[in-house]
């Protein structure tokens, strides 16, 4: 098994709980329309006690994303359904903000991990779902029950005992064949060194890491080309930015160095962000830095590097190593879908993680002590991961 070193710098994460608030919402945001377009569910029966995973999706059928960043409102109820029949109470802010919810888009928040009650009967809950101005008059602009229902019983299969169906050894190659191929020989721009190779989109925000020794391949996000997202804000409003693309990729003194511009409501915001790849020794490795420069009000004030990156799956008998206490082993065929997030020198003994797939193993740490360790474990079904259960990481 060989190893490789990744050095990178910071990001951070944030979770906060809610309330329940008035029904209405006339006015608050009127080119914002959120719509509920999929609740899912680890499963709809649970036994008391148990974990269980819920993804919700949403779609903004307005014509501009949110002006501000809301919060999501998700209460289960029984026996009736009514905000005064909470029982279990969930409020979050949503994976993606509603800042970033493009007209026409699926904003897909979560999986989080709730627990099924032990201190109430065994019967059905409804599902409450909305987007409320927690900031403001708490008005709701979104409120509906088309999550549809759980229901908690003795008789569901245990948690522990779920999971998706694994693939066919036939769809683990073709999809290994569509990864490989995912970022084009003519669209690479590409750093070595003896024992790895990192190549960016030049189109995209697409990225990999191969391990020249096995020939495994570390890649970017799954879902959607992005390398990075970067919070900008002016003082009255904060964006979230998609580095779905560089403005210029170029090397210079030996290192890869990509620069991006994020943009508001279609113009340049004036802030610069500068990621450099270099090589390092002791290990082979390669170092992510990044700066940011601003010429105007916006300026850059968090930073989400990896990005779900780096994942590893269970048809790769892949597992993720955080040094959390004694230390914590996370292999991708167990767990429910969810996310779990760590503090550097909080919650985390060392700035550092490891990753391991198909006897390739990866370690990454980092200098910045502001840093949030993010793992997110999920029953992925896309064309592009190796199996249907897998955990990646973001910082």
């Amino acid at each position: 098994m060989h190893r490789l070193g990744l050095s990178t710098f910071m990001a951070v994460v944030m979770l906060v709980l809610g309330r329940c608030g008035p029904v209405q919402a006339q006015g608050v945001d009127p080119q914002f329309k959120p719509a509920l377009a999929e609740a899912e569910f680890s499963s709809r029966e649970v036994r008391p006690g148990d974990p269980f995973a819920m993804t919700l999706r949403f779609r903004n059928e307005g014509t501009k994303p949110g002006k501000t960043e809301y919060r999501v409102f998700t209460h289960f109820e029984a026996p009736e359904r009514s905000c005064e029949n909470i029982v279990i109470h969930a409020d979050h802010e949503p994976t993606v903000p509603t800042t970033m919810w493009a007209p026409g888009q699926v904003a897909v928040d979560g999986p989080i991990i709730l627990y099924a009650p032990t201190n109430q009967p065994e019967q059905e809950y409804f599902v409450h779902v909305g987007i409320f101005d927690h900031q403001g008059t708490g008005a709701r602009l979104l409120d509906t029950y088309e999550a549809g229902k759980i229901r908690v019983t003795s008789t569901a299969k245990p948690a522990s005992e779920l999971a998706p169906e694994p693939l066919e050894a036939d769809e683990i190659t073709r999809r290994a064949e569509a990864l490989a191929s995912r970022i084009p020989q003519e669209r690479r721009a590409s750093l070595e060194g003896a024992a790895w190779r990192i190549d960016l989109d030049r189109e995209s925000g697409a990225w990999q890491l191969v391990d020249k020794r096995t020939g495994v391949l570390w890649a970017s996000t799954p879902e959607r080309p992005v390398f990075a997202q970067v919070t900008i804000e002016d003082g009255e409003r904060r964006l979230l930015w998609d580095v779905a693309r560089f403005d210029s990729i170029q090397q210079r003194n030996g290192a890869l160095v990509a620069i991006a511009r994020p943009q508001v409501d279609g113009r340049p915001s004036g802030v610069t962000v500068t990621f450099t790849f270099e090589p390092v020794q002791g290990p082979d490795g390669v170092r992510l830095r990044y700066t940011s420069q601003a010429a105007g009000k916006w300026k850059a004030v968090r930073m989400r590097l990896l990005h779900n990156a780096l994942w590893t799956t269970d048809a790769d008998q892949g597992t993720v190593y955080v040094p959390h206490r004694i230390g914590i082993e996370l292999p991708a065929s167990q767990g429910l879908p969810g996310r779990r997030s760590w503090r550097t020198y909080d919650s985390l003994s060392m700035a550092m993680c490891g990753a391991v797939r198909q006897g390739s193993a990866l370690l990454v740490n980092w200098s910045n002590v502001d840093t949030n360790l993010e793992v997110n474990t999920a029953w992925s079904d896309l064309p592009l991961v190796l199996g249907r259960r897998t955990r990646a990481l973001s910082l």
